[in-house]
Parts: structure tokens; sequence; C-alpha cells
């Protein structure tokens, strides 16, 4: 059972990985190793609201199934909410009843750390037998992810879920992995993005502590360290995207989102995912209509969302639940909700709850492994908060 752990957990921090065998971005390997864990662990008591994942991905079925459309859409996107609901049972599982491998979280990051780094030095192809890689000159490194952007997305992440799991990694390592993904989501991936994901973070973290003079000063100093490094080492961005991102923000800051097309292209499908719900009062659209409502909002819009092709994949996590479930997404919300104020600590978990809101809002896919490991993560970090109490 350990080594099947063992697997399992691996493949949930390497979901991009394919050497070569199949063509497309999500693997699907972690998908079955999660589902033959929770096939040999089926008998092992797990917290009932867990199982409003399941219902979620009923609810998907039913909803394509309602449309009639089955093709490949129709079972990306089962498979994509089937994903959420089986890495979230594995993960809650392996938490619950097993002494969890934390080791295997440590050296899977410093592996992320020196794909990176073996693209640098080495060129951004050098790992293109095992995983797909989409990057241009102008773009930062993939590592084991498809794109810079998921680079940067999966290092956030990691800092995110090495927090959480912080009483049982040594504080040095703890420390030194957190400040060198940082340091590589900025100047390896160089993911405008997740920098975008930094400050969020920051800000919300101060909004949550404005009260906590020790807490504010370790926040600012921080955010105060991370901006003259980058202002200190900028020549390592210049000519790359986050550098021509950063000086329209200088120049024109009200208007980055009309200028930048990749920011416009995400900036639309957010906005328009959720007009589409607000509009028809929460009905289901399923996983064929947005790319109408995307061409006609664009058309509506005078001008102002002017990039991005008519595809029906909503490069919004939340977005994407709304539009394509409509009210049926609630489920994932009383989910997220449920587990995250399980326990007497309000202002923390209102904290974990923007900041995962607030990034899914973002091209994260429901798929994405460390999505559900942060949620069960926070649930379990609470709970031995709350043995300390």
């Amino acid at each position: 059972m350990k080594i099947l752990l063992n697997l399992t957990l691996i493949s949930l921090l390497f979901p991009w990985v394919s050497f070569g065998i199949l063509n497309l971005d999500t693997q699907p390997w972690f998908i079955i190793m999660a589902s033959m864990f929770f096939l040999v662990n089926i008998k092992k008591k797990v917290h009932a609201v867990i199982f409003l994942s399941l219902f979620l991905f009923l609810a998907a079925c039913g909803v394509g199934i309602g449309y009639g459309n089955f093709d490949f859409l129709f079972f990306r996107a089962l498979l994509s909410y089937y994903a959420f609901f089986i890495v979230l049972v594995t993960y809650y599982i392996m938490k619950k009843h097993y002494d969890f491998p934390v080791l295997i979280l440590i050296v899977s990051n410093f592996i992320w750390l020196l794909a990176g780094l073996l693209q640098a030095f080495f060129g951004k192809d050098i790992l293109s037998m095992i995983v797909h890689v989409r990057t241009t000159d102008d773009r930062g490194v993939t590592g084991l992810a498809p794109e810079p952007t998921f680079y940067g997305i999966f290092l956030f992440f990691m800092c995110w879920l090495l927090y959480l799991e912080k009483k049982s990694i040594p504080a040095k390592i703890f420390k030194a992995l957190f400040i060198i993904n940082l340091l590589f989501i900025i100047f390896i991936a160089k993911s405008s993005m997740v920098i975008l994901f930094i400050f969020i973070a920051i800000c919300v973290y101060l909004f949550f502590n404005f009260f906590s003079i020790k807490k504010l000063i370790i926040t600012i100093v921080c955010g105060l360290a991370i901006y003259f490094s980058i202002v200190q080492y900028g020549s390592l961005l210049e000519g790359s995207r986050v550098y021509k991102l950063m000086t329209m923000l200088i120049d024109a800051p009200l208007f980055i989102v009309a200028k930048d097309a990749s920011m416009n292209e995400r900036a639309s499908h957010i906005y328009f995912s959720f007009k589409g719900f607000i509009d028809d009062l929460g009905v289901p659209h399923g996983y064929h209509s947005f790319s109408h409502t995307l061409s006609f909002g664009r058309y509506e819009s005078s001008g102002f969302f002017w990039w991005g092709g008519n595809e029906n994949k909503v490069m919004s996590g939340v977005g994407s639940l709304l539009f394509e479930l409509g009210w049926f997404s609630a489920l994932f919300f009383i989910l997220v909700f449920w587990l995250m104020f399980s326990y007497n600590f309000f202002k923390d978990s209102m904290f974990f709850l923007c900041l995962l809101l607030g990034l899914f809002m973002s091209a994260i896919p429901i798929a994405f492994t460390l999505l559900p490991m942060i949620i069960i993560s926070t649930y379990f970090y609470f709970i031995e908060r709350r043995k300390q109490c």
C-alpha cells in the first residue's frame, strides 16, 4: 500500500509529464493512479462533504447528456470534473488514514526547480521528450509544465502547500524552498500572471492582518524585498513579456487590459462567463456554447475586448464552473466553504477562501491537481491548529 500511495502522490505532483506518449497538456496518469488508490481504499471513512464533489461530477454528466453533444469537449469536461473528485477524495484518504510522505513533496519541488534550471541553461526544448513545451523567446521556461504560466502556477501553489505542511518540514528547508520558488516564478518562469498572484496574496494577507503589527511588518518587508529584487535584477527580465507588461503598467496602468492581448483575452473570458451566468439566471450552458457568448460579447463591447479566438474552453476556473454548470456549481462553493470553515479560525479561513477563489478566477482548470490538494491540506491544517489550542 505504501508503494501505491507514493506512486499516486508522485503522479499528482507531475500532472503534465507525458513521456511523449499522449499529445495532451494534462495527462491521465494521475487520474488512473488516484482511481486505483481510491478503489483499494474504498472502505476507508471519508468526510461526508467530500462527496459533494461526486455530485458535482454527476451534475456535469447530467448537463452534458442533457445538451446531447457527445464529442471531445464533452468527454474532456467530464474527465476534468471527475479528476477534481478523485484527487480530492484520494488526497483526503492519504492525509486522514496514512502517515503522509511529506518527503515526496520536498523532493518533487526540487525536481521541478531542477527542470527549470536545465531549461534556463541548456534550452527550453531539452525536456520536450517528457513534456509538451509551448513558449516563445520573450517568455520564461516551462519546467515540467506545458507553458511558463503553468510552471509559475505550480510553484506558487507548491509554496502554499508547503506552508500548510510546514510543521512536518524542517524549517530551513521550508524557508529555502519557499524563497527559491518565488525567485523562480519571477526570474525563471517569468510569468506575469503568477507575479500578479504574488501581489494579490500579499494584498489579501495585509487586509486580513491589518491590526497585527508583527505580521504587517513581515509582509511589508517581504513585499519590498520582492520589489527591490525585481528593480535590482530587472535586467534579467529585459525583453521578456513580464518586462513589457511592467513598462506598460507604469506608462498606462488603467489601460493595460485594453492594450495587452493576453490580458484582454483572459479578462474577456472572466467577464463573459460571469455575464452569461447572470443574464441567464444560472441556467447551465454546457460545454459548447461559450464560443457564441464570447463572439457576441466581443462584438457588443465596442472594441474593448478585441483579442482571442472563439473557443468553448473558458479560461477561468470560477467562470467555467458558473457558465457550464450554472447553479450546480454551488456544490463546489459549498464544499470549499464547509472544509475551510469547519473549525473556529474565521480570519484565517476567510484569508484562505478569498485567496483560493481569487486565484481560481484565473485560467486554472478544475482538473489542476494542486487545487483539491490545497483544499484538503487547509482542512487538516486547521485540525492541527485546533489540537494545539
